[in-house]
């Protein structure tokens, strides 16, 4: 299947994740308000945000040890597999007994969300281990299908719990939950269905994996807290009202991530296996085109969002739009990364990503403490827009120090060559359709 042809399954499996979020969103604000935003915000962070914190880069080296190391991928997917199993359950532990050691990072979260959190993690982990096998075989149309079977269930299950339940937060924390397990369990059913994978151990394997995988695991690592650290200070600082106002704003604004989100993993795939000369013509093109697709996607998100948040959402959360202008621009700049991340793992060298986002994360950290006690979620989100754009420009010097390529020098000004490329690609994709 072509490569225009499996970004367009991922960009509409983003799409229908984007819709979700936006549902989600809609039915909270409307029964419940910031407030009830501000907690599914939470519970979802507790979830995601330690699942990525914990997941070592297991499930991201699949494509790394299938195809430059030469494994056998049903061998690669037991072990990651019991890997996942175990590991899970660890790392559930750990994270019931973090958040109740700390509770002032997750105030206002209802008391049963931390043991539903503790028993959703394994399931989690799972999820984001094994859908990554469908990368390695470019089975794009299948994992785009369960991914939006996943983004379909949190709607249906969230609206279930707190409509007609009428169970308010408990209820949004309750249809996250069963949504993330059965999610998990259907992967797991699709891709013993696809590969003969067991419950079974390979030490040589848990080895490369974790050699490659903590490498990207680092720059994941400090992606996730750039993203999502904020949400906690603000939470810390401002209350769960305030993080409910600014996810509206992050929400809308990552949603710009759908298309570079969306050839990323086609990209790492198809880079693993090619001369790394290529590769390194063939990146500062993508980068071009989609730092310019991304910049023209803001304009036009900025332009309407003043008028279709309160519609959407209420009056209430009209400072998520202010907010929305400070990230925006952190959020362009932040697309070339997308692209430089998956150049650096197709090199076997994810350590370059961390190298951008921990100098990033460090500056995030430390404005956000300085600039929300001042300026709210506003100040949350222009240190965004800072450290994503420094991040940005680290990568890109990076890349200009390992490549070789004298012509892969021009990242980010477009050139006539690449408006032809773009007019080719869509009118072959209109004439296919």
């Amino acid at each position: 299947m072509s490569f225009v042809k499996n970004s367009i399954f991922i960009f509409t499996a983003k799409i229908s994740q984007v819709i979700s979020v936006f549902l989600i969103g809609l039915i909270i604000a409307r029964t419940m308000g910031p407030k009830g935003n501000g907690v599914y915000e939470l519970f979802q962070l507790i979830v995601v945000f330690s699942v990525t914190l914990g997941a070592l880069g297991v499930g991201h080296s699949m494509v790394y040890l299938v195809k430059r190391v030469g494994y056998k991928f049903e061998d690669v997917l037991s072990t990651v597999f019991s890997v996942g199993v175990i590991w899970g359950i660890t790392l559930g532990t750990f994270v019931y007994i973090f958040y109740n050691l700390f509770p002032n990072l997750v105030q206002g979260l209802p008391a049963s969300a931390l043991l539903l959190g503790a028993v959703v993690i394994p399931f989690t982990l799972l999820d984001s281990y094994l859908i990554q096998g469908f990368i390695v075989d470019l089975k794009i149309k299948k994992q785009s299908f369960l991914i939006a079977i996943k983004n379909t269930l949190l709607v249906l299950l969230i609206l279930f719990f707190v409509q007609f339940r009428g169970l308010n937060s408990n209820g949004i924390i309750y249809g996250v939950s069963l949504a993330f397990v059965l999610s998990s369990l259907i992967v797991i059913y699709s891709l013993r269905r696809e590969y003969k994978f067991k419950f079974a151990f390979s030490l040589p394997i848990i080895k490369s994996s974790l050699s490659f995988g903590i490498r990207n695991w680092l720059g994941n690592v400090f992606l996730i807290l750039n993203y999502k650290l904020d949400v906690l200070l603000v939470n810390y600082f401002l209350g769960v009202k305030d993080v409910g106002l600014y996810s509206i704003a992050v929400m809308i604004a990552t949603s710009l991530f759908l298309i570079p989100s969306s050839v990323g993993p086609l990209l790492y795939s198809s880079w693993s296996a090619q001369p790394q000369n290529e590769v390194d013509v063939t990146t500062p093109k993508i980068s071009r085109q989609i730092l310019f697709i991304a910049f023209v996607l803001s304009l036009f998100c900025a332009a309407i969002s003043y008028f279709l948040i309160p519609i959407f959402y209420g009056d209430q959360f009209l400072p998520s739009f202010t907010a929305l202008l400070f990230l925006l621009p952190g959020i362009i700049t932040m697309t070339v990364n997308y692209i430089l991340f998956n150049n650096f793992s197709s090199r076997g060298k994810p350590q370059y990503s961390a190298y951008s986002l921990i100098i990033a994360l460090i500056i995030n950290v430390l404005l956000n403490i300085i600039l929300i006690p001042k300026m709210g979620i506003n100040g949350a989100a222009l240190s965004s827009t800072i450290s994503y754009t420094l991040s940005a420009l680290i990568s890109i010097f990076i890349f200009y120090r390992i490549t070789e390529v004298q012509t892969s020098k021009n990242i980010l000004m477009l050139t006539s060559s690449d408006f032809k490329d773009m007019k080719l690609s869509l009118f072959k994709l209109l004439k296919k359709n």
